[in-house]
């Protein structure tokens, strides 16, 4: 795959309750979260075994299946994209909580730094679309496992918040390396509750070569 994956948990934002926190002066004269008062920051909550695959933070892996989970927050994102970037086609999609992170993480890029020529090259695929680039990928190379295809049931983009992202301008596309400029997606993405997987060498994450 061309490019960089960029995972995405609407909790990773939205566990971080900082509204009602205040600061104070330390001992070394920094200013420090207040102490007193109720102030949640994180909370704990337990769940069923049922219901541990339901919600936005999950771990996908070689050694952790996704279980789906409601497909029909899956929508397009060439029907809710901004101007300031690109997809490689219609079908292209992604669950709308993630669509919504990536419009602003990227109108947010172009403020910053001018650049519209990111595209999003891979979004959302059912597992039988995953066991097809699986099987494609062991034709090619003739092994009997792929270190460039997630096994099917196993791979990120199977949940609807991952995808992978390339450079586009002027009808070409060019790989992502986060350098330079865009540096700037790689040091704030998780702001926006994305994480940047850029690996050349296989990933610690699930064994996988470069992404």
């Amino acid at each position: 795959e061309i490019g960089v994956r960029l995972v995405g948990s609407e909790m990773c934002i939205r566990d971080r309750d900082t509204e009602n926190l205040s600061l104070v002066p330390g001992e070394d004269g920094e200013t420090v979260p207040d102490a007193s008062g109720e102030q949640t920051i994180y909370e704990n909550i337990a769940v069923q075994n049922t219901q541990v695959n339901a919600g936005d933070l999950i771990l996908v892996n070689d050694a952790n299946a996704y279980v789906d989970n409601n497909a029909s927050e899956i929508v397009s994102i060439y029907d809710k994209k901004t101007e300031h970037y690109h997809v490689s086609g219609t079908e292209t999609s992604l669950r709308e909580t993630a669509v919504d992170a990536l419009n602003h993480m990227l109108e947010d890029f172009y403020v910053a730094k001018n650049h519209s020529d990111i595209i999003v090259i891979s979004g959302y695929r059912t597992k039988d679309q995953q066991q097809k680039l699986y099987d494609e990928d062991l034709a090619q190379t003739g092994e009997s496992t792929s270190t460039r295809v997630a096994l099917p049931g196993h791979s990120e983009h199977e949940s609807g918040y991952s995808l992978d992202v390339s450079l586009y301008e002027d009808g070409v596309q060019s790989d992502y390396d986060g350098t330079g400029d865009y540096s700037w997606i790689d040091e704030n993405c998780d702001h926006y509750g994305y994480i940047c997987l850029l690996y050349t060498s296989p990933s610690p994450r699930d064994g996988l070569l470069s992404r």
